[in-house]
């Protein structure tokens, strides 16, 4: 059984027309997804896209609600499930040096077969399943501000509608495993000082922060193992002019690849309109490897060059297609970033 990747990139969506190249890959795998994306991208501005039917269908066959919890990408939201993941990432983070991060609820679940069949008592064919949940996450902050030290919460609400497809046989998976995605967030932060929680209120309420952002993404993962990830987005441009400040939206793709290299090991690349952001290599689901990223050269535009920073002694300035970048390499070793001249992926 293969699993949803268990992150979730999140861009806001306003409008149904976006721009946004799509980059160049030599992966043929990765290739046919691209192509894949290209011909599903009308459907993610469908109204019938995420529509819960009525009446709601029954499963044609039993089918255990581990399984269908696994099916529907949300082993986190299944006390049972949830368990075997927590003990391994708990193991992973020790070994890291890595404090657990808070845990999410999920409440509101329904796991709805839009379209399913059986045979011999088993899933056959093609299956499409429609997923509603919510989650919750709460996260305790400290800022330091001036001699005192203020604490803050910040509690994350998303919402989420995921709707899959994939081809079953006997009741196992075949070929490539299509999901698109409809996320509603909303983060509001609080602080015990006043000051600060009128001035961070005040700043969210001028700059839209505290309205939910809605995305939408497609996310294939193919037989191979090779996952895919395209989410258009609408980013926000603050900027400071003489009447204060203002916010601008400004459309854009992210597109993400993981491609396996071995059982234990797997490449990442991150493209932002088609252009390169980083590359990340893992091991047994740990930074291993070269991790390198690509921004912006604020530096070149603001007349300042890179020997003259701080922290930057693992960066350097680089042209990539006629572009000016940054480019910041790091090496880790199972999960532990250390300092050398080579950095080994094996």
């Amino acid at each position: 059984m293969r699993r949803f990747p268990s992150f979730i990139v999140l861009a806001s969506l306003a409008s149904p027309c976006f721009a946004g190249d799509l980059p160049t890959v030599d992966n043929p795998a990765a290739k046919e997804m691209i192509d894949q994306f290209v011909k599903d991208r009308a459907l993610l501005q469908s109204p019938d896209l995420f529509a819960m039917p009525n009446p709601v269908p029954a499963w044609p066959c039993d089918v255990p609600e581990t399984e269908r919890y696994k099916l529907a990408g949300l082993m986190m939201a299944h006390p049972e499930l949830r368990r075997d993941i927590e003990k391994s990432t708990r193991k992973m983070m020790r070994e890291m040096g890595i404090a657990n991060s808070p845990g999410t609820t999920y409440s509101n679940i329904q796991i709805i077969p839009l379209k399913a069949q059986c045979e011999a008592g088993k899933l056959e064919g093609e299956l499409q399943i429609l997923a509603s949940y919510d989650s919750r996450m709460e996260i305790a902050t400290t800022t330091p501000m001036g001699a005192e030290i203020v604490k803050g919460t910040s509690t994350t609400n998303m919402h989420f509608l995921v709707r899959s497809r994939r081809t079953m046989h006997a009741g196992a998976e075949q070929g490539m495993l299509t999901a698109f995605m409809e996320t509603t967030t909303r983060t509001d932060t609080h602080y015990d000082n006043a000051q600060m929680e009128a001035q961070m209120q005040k700043s969210s309420k001028e700059l839209g922060l505290n309205k939910p952002v809605m995305s939408r993404s497609i996310n294939y993962t193919s037989k191979e193992g090779i996952y895919a990830s395209f989410t258009e987005s609408k980013d926000k441009q603050v900027s400071g002019g003489l009447f204060g400040v203002s916010v601008k939206e400004v459309p854009s793709l992210l597109a993400m690849f993981m491609t396996p290299v071995d059982e234990h090991r797997r490449r990442t690349e991150t493209y932002k309109d088609g252009k390169l952001l980083g590359v990340s290599w893992m091991k047994d689901n740990k930074p291993h490897g070269e991790q390198i990223i690509y921004s912006d050269n604020y530096l070149k535009k603001n007349g300042m060059r890179i020997d003259q920073m701080t922290n930057m002694e693992n960066a350097r300035e680089v042209t990539i297609d006629g572009v000016d970048l940054i480019e910041t390499r790091n090496c880790y070793q199972n999960g532990v970033p250390i300092k050398t001249d080579k950095c080994s992926n094996e």
